[in-house]
Formats: structure tokens, sequence, C-alpha cells
């Protein structure tokens, strides 16, 4: 699965570069939420905020247009499960997203968010590879 993502996070990065447009072709199961337009533009400005507070590790939000939901399975069939435990213990679905962005080694990461309730407010829960996010997820270590 890491092959397939890094593969189409290439091809994403040339598209996007030459046509403005990205996709996947991944396809994930599960009880994945919709989000409305208001609701993105609350994660997008948490994520560009998360990001100008790790200018290490992040470009500058304008420079780093590849941020999207994450078409990664093995987070999204943990994050949307019927059983929340760990950092997302608590949480509906439709309260929780994971959103992938490049950083400024060329690697990607993934940014779990979160709010308490319908009306609450996004916050960052945590922000790693799928490795240790699907462990805190799971096992809330």
């Amino acid at each position: 699965m890491d092959k397939r993502l890094d593969e189409e996070r290439k091809r994403n990065e040339i598209s996007y570069k030459k046509q403005g447009i990205t996709g996947t072709s991944i396809v994930t199961e599960g009880n994945e939420p919709t989000f409305d337009l208001n609701d993105f533009i609350n994660i997008f400005e948490i994520i560009h905020s998360y990001m100008e507070e790790h200018p290490e590790e992040f470009p500058a939000p304008a420079d780093n247009l590849l941020i999207r939901k994450t078409p990664d399975p093995r987070i999204n069939q943990n994050l949307y499960a019927e059983e929340k435990k760990g950092i997302i213990e608590g949480f509906e679905n439709e309260n929780l997203i994971a959103m992938e962005l490049k950083k400024l080694d060329g690697n990607y990461t993934i940014i779990i968010l979160g709010k308490d309730s319908a009306d609450g407010e996004w916050g960052v829960l945590s922000e790693g590879d799928v490795y240790k996010l699907r462990e805190e997820i799971t096992n809330g270590n």
C-alpha cells in the first residue's frame, strides 16, 4: 500500500502542476462521512496554522498545494470503525477527518483532526505516518 500511495502522490504532483487537479484511484470502504464547505474551510485553516507553527517541518501553506483527505484505507478503516479507541475515543465519524500533506523533506504525513460536537471547533489530534497513527487509534499509545 505504501508503494501504491507514493506512486499516486507523484502522479498527483505532476497532474496538479500541469492541470491544477488531483485525484485518487484508491477506494476506501467504511463509514466515511461527507463534509460541508464550512468544515473544509475550518479544517484547512487549522492545518495552515499547524504548518505555520512547525516551519522546520512544513513549507508555507501557500507552497503546499497538495493538502487533501488521505486516501489511505489503513487510516480511514480505523478512523471510521464502529468502536473508537485511543485518540479518537468518544468522537463521532462526522467529527473526524484524516488529511495528508507534504513536508519539507518531500515525505507525506497525515494529520488527524477532530471536534467534540457538530458545533465544536476542529483541532489537531495527532500527526505522523500511517504506522504511528494506526497505533494511536487502535491502542491509544
